[in-house]
């Protein structure tokens, strides 16, 4: 276990089963991740489901009010990444999730533009509520996943996934809701 300054708190980054793969544990500090959490539950923030979407998942739309303290949370998390991975990163993409009952997400690799994926679990309600299963490598294909390692969904835990090798990963049904952050990063 290596402990990192991510973002406020004393993250503990620890090698998963799986090459260029971390869980995170206490991954923001107490007003960020209180910040976060909380926001389904603010007036001011606009949520909605794009036509190229998952099913059952509402995403905080780029015009939210929290969308440029998102980015800044991005941005002021570069430096952390880029020590915990080893490479040159500037920030892609953030988007913050809301996933009803009923939600999955298949079984993919993430596009191979983005370096690095950092997804933080916020909370979770209700029912069976997964986190992200990857699948074992180097066999791992989308149609033939072989073994998995879970990173369970627990709050204010996630993983931060080293894209080189294109990981196929998904997440299974889940019949509760849940949270979470996802940043993600491109070589520089």
């Amino acid at each position: 276990m290596t402990v990192h300054q991510i973002h406020g708190s004393d993250a503990e980054v620890v090698p998963a089963a799986y090459p260029n793969l971390w869980r995170v544990t206490n991954c923001f500090d107490s007003e960020t991740f209180e910040w976060l959490k909380n926001l389904p539950l603010a007036h001011n923030e606009r949520w909605h489901r794009d036509h190229d979407c998952l099913e059952y998942r509402l995403q905080l739309t780029t015009d939210s009010e929290s969308t440029a303290r998102i980015n800044q949370l991005s941005v002021s998390m570069t430096g952390a990444m880029e020590q915990i991975v080893g490479r040159r990163l500037r920030p892609a993409m953030n988007k913050v999730w809301l996933d009803l009952p009923y939600f999955h997400c298949p079984y993919h690799a993430d596009a191979d533009l983005l370096m690095v994926t950092y997804q933080v679990y916020l909370w979770g309600y209700g029912g069976s509520v997964y986190g992200t299963g990857f699948c074992e490598l180097p066999t791992a294909t989308i149609n033939n996943p072989g073994n998995e390692i879970e990173m369970p969904f627990e709050s204010n835990t996630g993983y931060i996934n080293l894209n080189i090798d294109q990981k196929v990963h998904h997440a299974r049904n889940c019949d509760g809701i849940r949270l979470s952050a996802c940043f993600q990063w491109q070589a520089a």
